[in-house]
Order: C-alpha cells, then sequence, then structure tokens
C-alpha cells in the first residue's frame, strides 16, 4: 500500500482511486475528516480524482474529479463506526462471529489478505 491522499492549503483534502468503477468512499473521507478535525486540522474540501482503468489497447479516460459533501460524509463514517461498536458489543455478549456482517464486496475479501477467505468461518468470499 502506498498513501494516496493528501492535505492541500487551505486544509483540503484530495485523494486518488482506480479502478474500473468508482466505489462509494464517504465513510472513509469522514474517518479521515474526523482524524485530521481531532488534531485542529479541521477541512474545508473533501475532492476524489478517479483514474479508469482501462486495457493497454483502449484510450486512457480524462481524470474525474468528484467534489463530498462533509457532513455526509462524516455521518456515513459514524453510522459505520457505531455499527462496528454494537456488533463487537453483541460479540462479546454472546461469541457470535455471524454478528459481524461480512462484505463480500470488499476488494479485501480474498484468499491474499483474509485468513478466513473461503472458510467454514467465512464461505462468502469472492469467486476466483
Amino acid at each position: 500500500g502506498q498513501i494516496d491522499n493528501l492535505l492541500e492549503k487551505p486544509n483540503r483534502l484530495r485523494d486518488v482511486k482506480t479502478g474500473k468503477s468508482r466505489g462509494a468512499n464517504y465513510a472513509q473521507y469522514g474517518t479521515y475528516s474526523r482524524i485530521l478535525r481531532a488534531h485542529g486540522k479541521p477541512i474545508a474540501s473533501i475532492k476524489e480524482d478517479f483514474i479508469g482503468r482501462v486495457r493497454l489497447d483502449k484510450e486512457q479516460p480524462r481524470v474525474r474529479s468528484i467534489d463530498y459533501d462533509i457532513d455526509t460524509c462524516e455521518m456515513q463514517a459514524e453510522q459505520t463506526l457505531q455499527r462496528i461498536a454494537n456488533d463487537y458489543g453483541q460479540f462479546t455478549k454472546t461469541g457470535d462471529r455471524e454478528v459481524f456482517a461480512a462484505n463480500p464486496a470488499s476488494s479485501l475479501c480474498t484468499e491474499k489478505h483474509c485468513p478466513a477467505h473461503g472458510t467454514a468461518l467465512c464461505p462468502l468470499g469472492r469467486k476466483k
């Protein structure tokens, strides 16, 4: 991994994403915003530069710059954190691992990144 986001002056968060299609990155950016604010660096804007991945024999599309609403991003981050806290609380009470929602759409849901991938613990992993 390589850090691909930066804080530009005056307090603008900018991130680069690549892929075949754009993802929903609101919670990620909201988390960055909250962390920066907690360290005395509140941000004024969030921008994502999306670079579409295409085959080598295709023309590279232009970079798309997308603005994100900070409040929406932070709300999504808060909801995600609350979900994690609630799931963990349930897990500590019951020991039931199924309280955690699986995310087979994640790029990390692969044999390379997850030791539970394709096992009885998590049979939801993406197929190769």
